[in-house]
């Protein structure tokens, strides 16, 4: 694969770029665990070499297929903590890709918590099993 050759002629741009790739594939496919496993070795990669813009899409990805699974929580914890991190290290990019999933987490949330609104559906109460569809 191509993967294994850029790994083999030690061209880690390569290597970043096809594990980029085959994330995509797997979110294709719905492979969120493969997904997440593969841009976990992208964020390694890039790091490994300093690509700081190649390495906060790898966050970017593993922060978006979490919330797919909607660990919200877990989400929110470890990119605070990361956040952090990122501000002792000097990486601005890699922090402001955190607060980019805080946010996308605290929207997730949002969505998951609230009833459908939608044209010409509202609310009748405040209970989400209780939405009905009303007419203007």
């Amino acid at each position: 694969s191509a993967l294994e050759e850029f790994r083999k002629l030690g061209d880690r741009p390569g290597e970043i770029t096809a594990l980029e790739t085959i994330v995509r594939v797997q979110l294709a496919s719905n492979d969120l665990d493969a997904a997440r496993t593969t841009a976990e070795e992208a964020l390694a990669a890039a790091s490994a070499v300093g690509a700081l813009a190649k390495a906060a899409q790898a966050i970017q990805i593993i922060a978006a297929v979490r919330l797919l699974g909607r660990d919200f929580k877990g989400v929110l914890k470890d990119a605070k903590l990361a956040s952090q991190e990122c501000r002792e290290r000097g990486n601005a990019l890699g922090e402001a890709q955190h607060w980019l999933a805080i946010a996308s987490a605290r929207l997730e949330q949002v969505r998951v918590a609230s009833p459908p609104m939608h044209f010409g559906l509202e609310p009748t109460s405040d209970k989400p099993q209780d939405a009905a569809v009303t007419k203007r």
